[in-house]
């Protein structure tokens, strides 16, 4: 996990029926964002919604790692869409 926010958009009651909602939003060269969002299930309304940032991690070595070409396919399954696959800018 490289980074979460969360932004509380209105109050949520004891008893009140929440949906929480996830979306793959983008993948990148060794990190993928997931998009949430939680409402009241009874008139929609946003209860809170966020991002986070999740970083491909090689424990053994200590270091990021590039995202599986597995995963990205896998993912692109199921969220229905194709995920640009970053490129190196060459520095001059």
């Amino acid at each position: 996990m490289a980074r979460v926010e969360c932004n509380f958009r209105s109050q949520a009651r004891l008893g009140d029926e929440l949906e929480v909602r996830i979306r793959l939003a983008d993948i990148g060269r060794s990190s993928f964002v997931f998009e949430y969002e939680i409402v009241q299930a009874r008139d929609e309304r946003v209860v809170a919604d966020g991002r986070s940032v999740q970083v491909m991690y090689d424990y053994a070595r200590q270091q990021s790692v590039p995202v599986p070409d597995d995963f990205r396919a896998r993912a692109e399954r199921f969220e229905h869409r194709i995920f640009a696959k970053p490129t190196l800018t060459p520095v001059v």
